[in-house]
């Protein structure tokens, strides 16, 4: 895959709570691949930039640190984080295009608090190469950990008919929980956790952010490619963690312990 995959990871600043498992999940992803991994730190922060860049340097493949801030208001909540997390995939886009050395190359999204499986790049761009019809495919990215009735970050918009032959309809968004299935799905839209895209299908669906708060910029580049007759998937082969979900779960339990 050394040729035909760029791994690209934005990163805020608040993961260091979980940088280290984060790392070692990655890094075993990643070895297999022999690709070349884009890192956008945005934090501002020194020490966090020192931090990145020591667990960049002890990765098993080549990875590239671009140092951006981007200041562009509320980091957590409101349209400041939908700008700021598209903005940031333009900017890896970008960069991955002019690194790919294969004119066919790929796009593999990992989220900087999504532990993604060994084997989930070779995984989805097989899927996609066998589904050429799709936008993009996506591993299935738990709301925290896998464990009874948890929800996945997978978006359904209501629709009067099989997703497989309408475009996304313009319905209430909700997420659909719990799902422990099997294969390949299609959905109206998933994260960008773990996710694969051919790069020339940025050439006709960039990432944009003019539909929020209806919509997320994710969400809503999954109802721009059903539109153009080019859906999106999730392969429940490929199980994720959110990681940043559990951190801030347990945080919350403990601070309300005593209450």
């Amino acid at each position: 895959m050394t040729e035909r995959v760029v791994l690209c990871s934005p990163f805020a600043g608040y993961e260091s709570a979980y940088m280290a498992r984060w790392a070692q999940a990655y890094a075993l992803m990643a070895e297999r691949t022999g690709a070349t991994a884009i890192w956008l730190d945005n934090s501002a922060d020194e020490d966090f930039g020192k931090e990145l860049r020591a667990v960049a340097e002890a990765m098993p493949i080549p990875v590239r640190i671009m140092a951006i801030p981007l200041r562009i208001g509320d980091r957590n909540t409101g349209p400041g984080k939908n700008y700021l997390v598209c903005a940031n995939a333009q900017l890896l886009i970008a960069e991955a295009k002019r690194l790919a050395k294969d004119p066919q190359g790929h796009y593999f999204s990992v989220e900087s608090d999504v532990f993604v499986p060994v084997g989930a790049p070779e995984q989805l761009l097989a899927d996609l190469e066998a589904h050429p019809a799709l936008a993009a495919v996506s591993g299935a990215v738990s709301e925290g950990g896998w464990m009874e009735n948890q929800g996945t970050m997978a978006w359904r918009i209501q629709r009067k008919a099989a997703p497989s032959i309408l475009p996304a309809a313009n319905g209430h968004i909700s997420w659909y929980e719990p799902e422990f299935r099997d294969g390949i799905e299609l959905v109206d839209a998933t994260p960008f956790g773990c996710l694969m895209v051919a790069l020339e299908t940025f050439d006709v669906l960039p990432p944009v952010a003019t539909q929020f708060p209806r919509l997320g910029w994710d969400q809503e580049w999954g109802e721009r490619a059903w539109a153009i007759g080019r859906p999106v998937a999730v392969d429940w082969a490929v199980r994720c963690e959110h990681h940043r979900n559990l951190v801030e779960r347990d945080v919350w339990f403990a601070e309300n312990a005593n209450k």
